[in-house]
């Protein structure tokens, strides 16, 4: 479900900036002979007080910038992560570390230094967690989780109880969730979008107008720029722009002879560097889109390079 992967977590060393333009980015890397518990890094996310966390197929990493603490499954112990295979992460506004995983959702208690297991399952379904995709905090400060065939908000109505949407989609994977400064909420799922609309205390679903490519593909990841453009990022079928000006959509694709378009079609993540950039990881590499200009710059592994990236398979 989350393709293949068996890069190593990369940093982002941004070296200087000159009239507004940027020196060419170089990375340093953490693996396993830095502590690291698995090389195969699928999420990251920052805590209130600093720490990096990191989820990797085998283990849940605290890093401090010196060393690593690793946390893992016990079957012995309730109080551990539920499984092993990390799959999601979130800290959240009021400094909460949701964890998810290939079998269920956990919240991590700094206090104790351990795990309560939340329990999350379809109705009607007898036992089994269920495999978390995507972890996302809206407005209201509510949690959102993404699994397969369900898609769930806690603190719905103020309260931490855990809501269903009713979508009826037992068969879609919903990868993720976005909410647009309209108020919005954008779902990313394993066949196409979904567009929901907050109307007294309900959800209503909109059946969004999308260009051929957006339909019946898979949906990684929203952005939305400082003039409330949309950037989707979908599995196959390249980038889109959705601007918000009534323009429609736009489609950004690799061209096999243009070293400055996207560099791979399987878009993964996206992630705004602050300065203008929209950073875009994919199957085969990183690119660096200008917002302003529309304008790609490409990184990829080079074995004779030590500060390009180590591997090109971004998640």
């Amino acid at each position: 479900m989350f393709g293949h992967f068996t890069g190593i977590l990369q940093f982002f060393l941004i070296v200087s900036f000159l009239t507004g333009n940027a020196l060419p980015l170089k990375f340093n890397s953490l693996d396993i002979e830095d502590g690291l518990s698995q090389n195969s890094v699928l999420s990251i996310t920052q805590d209130s007080k600093g720490f990096l966390w990191l989820g990797t197929r085998d283990g849940l990493n605290r890093y401090n910038s010196h060393q690593f603490v690793v946390y893992k499954h016990s079957a012995s112990d309730s109080a551990t992560l539920s499984d092993n295979y990390i799959t999601a992460l979130l800290s959240d506004t009021r400094g909460r570390l949701w964890v998810g995983t290939r079998n269920g959702l956990n919240l991590y208690d700094g206090q104790s230094n351990s795990f309560q297991r939340v329990k999350i399952k379809r109705p009607g379904a007898a036992t089994g967690n269920l495999a978390i995709s995507h972890l996302y905090e809206d407005r209201k400060g509510r949690i959102w989780v993404s699994c397969e065939g369900a898609l769930f908000v806690i603190g719905h109505e103020g309260s931490e109880k855990i809501k269903l949407i009713p979508l009826s989609a037992r068969r879609i994977v919903f990868r993720c969730v976005f909410q647009d400064k309209k108020g919005c909420f954008w779902i990313g799922t394993s066949s196409g979008i979904l567009k929901l609309l907050e109307r007294n205390n309900k959800f209503v679903r909109i059946v969004p107008e999308v260009p051929p490519g957006l339909r019946n593909v898979q949906v990684n990841s929203f952005f939305e720029d400082q003039v409330y453009n949309l950037w989707i990022g979908t599995s196959g079928n390249g980038l889109f722009l959705f601007s918000a000006s009534g323009g429609g959509f736009r489609s950004f694709l690799h061209q096999n002879r243009n070293k400055n378009s996207l560099i791979n079609n399987y878009v993964r993540r996206l992630l705004a560097d602050g300065k203008g950039r929209l950073l875009i990881g994919t199957q085969e590499g990183l690119s660096v889109l200008n917002l302003t200009t529309h304008e790609f710059e490409n990184y990829v592994h080079s074995p004779w390079d030590k500060n390009s990236l180590n591997q090109n398979s971004i998640h």
